[in-house]
């Protein structure tokens, strides 16, 4: 059985319930927001051993002879509350962070596995570590080093976005926002080369990848007015071994890569490695073959096909998005 902890109103936990549910998977569902009010902890760090649920509800007790694996999705929700209730709720959601960060079975993802995500520059550097290629970028609060870097580079090429790991949007720098420059003094933003013909996100868990190309006139995909274009495709090996490079750096198990690729695909840029990834759109589109790998994953199997040891050459010519990242032994 799995246990899923996450909002009652956040999209991606309820479709990796309702997944679960259509495929069979037994599982249990901790709704964070009543964990907050009402929670139970009784947790040794030292041992991973203890009790957690909800008064008045199911507690579940580690080591269980019942829970496979955890997915959860951890937000902090002690600011929306009073003073007393602030305090309560934040006591109880970071002890909650240490019984994912401790319990002995699988966990997606364990909390602090990756941090590096918090600053996006800092994260590419990172990731160029692991093999990628980045664009060009630049995360400044001063208006005319952000005017001076942008003016290399031919008009519609350079766009921003937020430095942090906040949800932001990629918008074009243009006479409209360069008269918006003024508030970088008051928070930084990152700047970035337009590089690219289209976009790829690939959900990597445990060293299966599943990649679908995203096709769109947009600056930004996910805002996009117009119908996009998608269809899956397989890694390059080089990029699978740079997933599985980053994967064992961060301590990741499912982690969501979003790249530009020229449109001879001979050049993939990374743009983020997203540690919580939204999968549910990507998931339905793929026949909820990511989700019923990550169903297996946390469970303790192999996956739904039984993969084993594929080669380099074999994970480049794997079809409909189901890459094995070769690891280094391979």
């Amino acid at each position: 059985m799995l246990l899923i902890i996450g909002l009652s109103t956040d999209v991606t936990t309820l479709h990796t319930c309702r997944a679960a549910g259509n495929q069979g998977v037994p599982f249990h569902f901790m709704d964070l927001r009543r964990y907050a009010d009402r929670g139970h902890l009784d947790w040794d760090p030292m041992t991973g051993e203890g009790e957690i649920g909800i008064r008045g509800g199911i507690i579940h007790e580690f080591p269980s002879r019942e829970i496979d694996g955890i997915y959860a999705r951890i937000i902090d929700l002690s600011f929306r509350r009073e003073a007393q209730q602030r305090n309560e709720a934040s006591a109880r959601i970071m002890g909650l962070t240490e019984v994912l960060r401790t319990v002995r079975c699988k966990v997606v993802n364990r909390p602090g596995s990756d941090d590096g995500n918090a600053s996006k520059l800092l994260h590419l550097e990172v990731l160029r570590q692991c093999g990628f290629e980045g664009p060009d970028s630049l995360c400044t609060n001063v208006p005319e080093a952000a005017e001076n870097w942008s003016a290399r580079f031919d008009s519609q090429s350079v766009l921003f976005k937020g430095a942090s790991s906040a949800k932001t949007f990629a918008e074009l720098i243009n006479p409209e926002t360069n008269e918006r420059l003024m508030f970088l003094r008051r928070c930084p933003a990152l700047f970035q080369e337009r590089v690219g013909d289209f976009d790829v996100r690939t959900h990597m868990i445990g060293e299966e990848c599943f990649s679908e190309r995203i096709v769109s006139d947009a600056v930004d995909y996910r805002l996009s007015s117009q119908e996009l274009t998608y269809d899956s495709l397989s890694l390059p090996a080089r990029i699978c071994e740079s997933c599985q490079k980053y994967r064992e750096l961060s301590g990741l198990d499912f982690i969501g890569f979003d790249f530009r690729v020229s449109r001879d695909a001979s050049r993939w840029h990374v743009l983020e490695a997203n540690p919580m990834p939204g999968y549910d759109a990507y998931d339905r589109r793929s026949g909820f073959e990511i989700s019923r790998s990550l169903f297996f994953f946390l469970s303790g199997r192999t996956g739904p096909q039984g993969l084993s040891g594929e080669t380099d050459a074999d994970c480049s010519r794997r079809a409909a998005a189901r890459g094995k990242a070769p690891s280094e032994k391979e």
